[in-house]
């Protein structure tokens, strides 16, 4: 139809070719055709409407089955959940009852609605003097507790936030105990009704066994402690003690100190020399400030205190603190501290620690220096026996030359003795061999004058029986007729023999004592003989 009205009305159409120039009818076509192009448009979106509308109530309906479909589904799916839900709640009865902890349910009265099996177990209660009666009340008012009525209170009536606390009290059955009840409100929707939740726990074991912890975590830490500070004293002393040289030993102790007090920003050690107190060694101090503290005359500053007095000085805070030094000021000091340095009852020196901190020193810190002081006065006590004996040796050293030279004399004096001492040895030697040969010889002597006396004794004395015999008989018988010369002569004869007779018996007499001796002693010797030898060669 528009398309037939489209072809009417235009221009080319015979019938209106005749009529195109009238004005009113061209206007007429043109709104015509605009009517006609603005129909078929909406046309157009009706059919396009319609077409969606269509596939729109298809799509309803698709989805209006579905819906039909999971409402069956979900009716289904209910009935088993409510079945699953009377299930779980029997089970969580269940699991309610045999709950290791007590757990008690309480209405908005206070009055107990239900509690499992180990609440009764552990307070010994019954069910039936406790459910539907005040829980304060129940069991001789055991529960009375004043700190817990006020937190369930707080939690059932204020509607605060669920509660945690610990009552210590004493229970009937159980005795002393301490208890951590967890106090939860429970809201039901259904019926607006509010519940409190009680769960019990005994912390008793627990508490004391935290304390035990505690107690192992305080002797760990101070055993940590102890161990640390023996392993710092240890290593302090290691290195003090590994130098003999006082310098060595005051810089080892500064670096010390520096290394294991964090605190200490300034460190300097000072020794006494007369009225000054001279820094021996420092760590930290700036150069201008060395110059300035270089020296302390007496009784400037708190280091004399420290000395003169011979006790610790510790400063925590210089700010309201009075006498503090313009050198410090300066620096910025915030604390100090000065430890005496002693050696056989009096004063040497101080150690002075100084910080930028205020009070940094704690207990460890300070028997920290304490131990450094006493390590450091044995260190400068053995230092300085060891600069005795360096200065001793010095003298030693000096004093030993000379006595090297005297030595020197001397062993030459005595070398020159011991070979006169060794010449004279010899040459007695060879007078003991001299004697030993003469000693030899004599003794052969000897043998040879006993044997000759031997002979003379016994080969003598025959002849002079015999001659005295004769001169015996011839006196007897012939002596009145012998002249007076002859007889003279016998006489003399006679005479003779018997004084011949005299040694012969002193020799006989000797050398029996003589074998005597040598049979006795061995060795003996008897000199006498030379007498009666002598007699002999009178007598001869």
């Amino acid at each position: 139809m528009i398309e037939f009205m489209k072809k009417l009305l235009s221009p080319d159409t015979p019938e209106l070719m005749s009529l195109s120039n009238m004005p009113e009818l061209e206007v007429t076509k043109n709104r015509l055709v605009k009517q006609m192009e603005e129909r078929e448009r909406v046309e157009s979106r009706l059919r396009k409407s319609h077409f969606e509308l269509q596939k729109q109530v298809e799509e309803l309906t698709a989805e209006l089955t579905k819906c039909r479909e999971f409402l069956k589904h979900e009716i289904s799916e209910r009935k088993w959940d409510e079945q699953l839900i009377q299930d779980y709640k029997a089970y969580a009865n269940c699991i309610v009852e045999n709950m290791r902890e007590p757990f008690v349910i309480l209405n908005s009265e206070m009055k107990v609605i239900m509690a499992n099996r180990s609440f009764y177990r552990t307070f010994g209660q019954s069910a039936e003097e406790t459910e539907n009666r005040v829980f304060f009340d129940a069991n001789d008012s055991q529960w009375n507790i004043t700190n817990l009525r006020k937190a369930m209170e707080e939690v059932l009536y204020d509607k605060s936030e669920p509660q945690e606390i610990e009552v210590a009290h004493e229970f009937l059955l159980l005795g002393r105990k301490v208890m951590r009840i967890n106090i939860s409100r429970v809201h039901r929707k259904e019926n607006s009704i509010d519940m409190l939740l009680l769960v019990i726990e005994d912390i008793t074991a627990a508490q004391e066994m935290e304390a035990n912890i505690i107690s192992l975590r305080e002797t760990i830490v101070n055993l940590y402690k102890k161990n640390r500070l023996e392993s710092i004293i240890s290593k302090i002393t290691q290195c003090l003690h590994q130098s003999i040289n006082l310098q060595e030993v005051l810089d080892n102790a500064v670096n010390s100190i520096g290394e294991n007090i964090d605190s200490a920003d300034y460190i300097a050690i000072y020794m006494v020399e007369g009225k000054e107190a001279v820094m021996k060694s420092h760590k930290g101090l700036p150069d201008w400030a060395i110059e300035e503290l270089e020296k302390i005359t007496y009784p400037r500053g708190f280091i004399w205190k420290a000395i003169v007095e011979g006790v610790q000085v510790y400063c925590a805070d210089t700010e309201n603190a009075k006498g503090i030094e313009p050198v410090d000021k300066k620096m910025d000091i915030k604390s100090y501290m000065y430890m005496p340095l002693q050696s056989e009852g009096s004063t040497i020196g101080a150690i002075s620690i100084k910080s930028l901190q205020v009070n940094p020193m704690g207990d460890e810190e300070i028997n920290l220096v304490e131990t450094v002081k006493k390590e450091l006065e044995t260190s400068i006590k053995n230092a300085q026996q060891a600069e005795t004996l360096r200065k001793a040796d010095q003298h030693y050293t000096r004093t030993s030359g000379k006595l090297e030279t005297r030595v020197k004399t001397l062993t030459e004096e005595l070398r020159k003795a011991n070979e006169r001492i060794i010449s004279e040895t010899r040459e007695r030697k060879r007078l003991e061999e001299e004697l030993k040969s003469s000693a030899t010889e004599l003794e052969n002597s000897k043998h040879e004058l006993e044997n000759l006396i031997y002979v003379l004794s016994h080969d003598l004395k025959e002849p002079l029986k015999k001659i005295q015999a004769s001169c015996s008989h011839l006196e007897e018988k012939n002596g009145k007729t012998l002249k007076s010369d002859a007889f003279k002569y016998v006489k003399q004869i006679d005479n003779a023999v018997k004084k011949m007779q005299s040694p012969i018996h002193d020799l006989e007499t000797r050398y029996e004592t003589v074998s005597k001796n040598q049979h006795g002693n061995g060795n003996g010797r008897d000199t006498s003989l030379t007498s009666p030898s002598l007699k002999m060669k009178k007598c001869s």
